[in-house]
């Protein structure tokens, strides 16, 4: 059974151009979880807003690319907190948005070969409808000056009285395929009354199929071409993934290190938005283990001497 752990509340006062010393003192401590605090007017500009708006685009840039290559981030190597400079956080924030724009791309085009793949494989099935048809498809697209031609759907308990009212308007009926209680149909005939096919038409239940424009050739051969289609998009992803493999063996000493300066960075950029100040002086309150005050306490003065004040209160 889980027993709830003792907090006490503490507030730290210290002069306000020490505040990068206090915040490696909190990171040092890792048991110190700060509050936001209410004032508008930050602390020094090391850890000013600029500091942590690149910070937190770093942070963010480098989890998508290790989410990208399918890695984990391993654990810092770091023995401490460490102030990283501005500059060279913004510098590693382009390396980041360069190398993640690599990877932005890949997945984009995996997206849209996965599209692809997803229609290759609808025009598939709905070509098993069309295949039994001997002859080209381009007819249904195309169509013939004199000719008009239909193809679709209607009951079986309609096709015999569907062919003789057609044939009595000069029109074929061909059954090419049947599933279940339904006939796949062709009609062909001389271009005539339109609106009184389309009333015999409508009497039967018979229902329109559109044949999709890709299918413009014999179904033998557009099967093959989305054979082909599949295959090319399968040889590309592969590609893809395996430019993934060579990034990762290429870039892992980067990532690694990106990682441990932006853990470095960590503690700073969270204290930008949490201390307050008045004047020159920088204030931080926030909640700590009852068990690890007395760390917190040594480890302030380690870094700040006596020229902090630290305040404790039970919640």
């Amino acid at each position: 059974m889980f027993t709830p752990l003792s907090m006490q509340r503490a507030t730290v006062y210290l002069v306000k151009e020490e505040a990068a010393d206090a915040a490696l003192a909190f990171g040092r401590c890792g048991a110190f979880e700060p509050e936001l605090g209410t004032d508008h007017e930050l602390i020094p500009e090391e850890l000013g807003g600029a500091y942590r708006d690149v910070f937190d685009t770093a942070s963010n840039r480098l989890t998508k690319i290790y989410s990208h290559l399918g890695v984990a981030a391993p654990q810092p190597e770091c023995a401490a907190p460490y102030l990283v400079p501005q500059d060279q956080l913004e510098n590693l924030n382009a390396e980041l948005r360069e190398f993640w724009a690599e990877c932005s791309h890949r997945e984009e085009r995996t997206r849209h070969i996965r599209e692809e793949l997803r229609a290759v494989e609808q025009l598939e099935n709905a070509l098993d409808v069309f295949e039994p048809l001997d002859f080209d498809l381009r007819i249904f697209h195309e169509g013939f000056r004199f000719l008009d031609v239909h193809i679709g759907i209607v009951p079986v308990g309609q096709l015999d009285r569907l062919r003789d009212a057609v044939g009595l308007l000069g029109y074929t009926l061909s059954e090419f395929s049947r599933a279940e209680n339904s006939a796949h149909v062709v009609l062909a005939g001389l271009t005539g009354d339109a609106q009184e096919l389309e009333r015999v038409l409508g009497a039967a239940s018979f229902t329109e199929l559109k044949i999709p424009s890709d299918f413009a050739d014999h179904p033998r051969r557009v099967r093959r071409d989305l054979d082909e289609r599949r295959k090319s998009l399968a040889a590309e992803q592969q590609e893809i993934e395996a430019s993934i493999l060579t990034a990762v063996d290429e870039r892992t000493e980067f990532l690694a290190d990106a990682n441990e300066q932006l853990a470095m960075a960590s503690p700073y950029a969270r204290m930008a938005t949490m201390m307050q100040r008045r004047g020159g002086l920088a204030r931080v309150s926030g909640w700590v283990p009852r068990s690890r005050v007395d760390e917190l306490q040594r480890l302030l003065h380690e870094q700040l001497d006596n020229r902090f004040a630290l305040e404790l209160r039970d919640p």
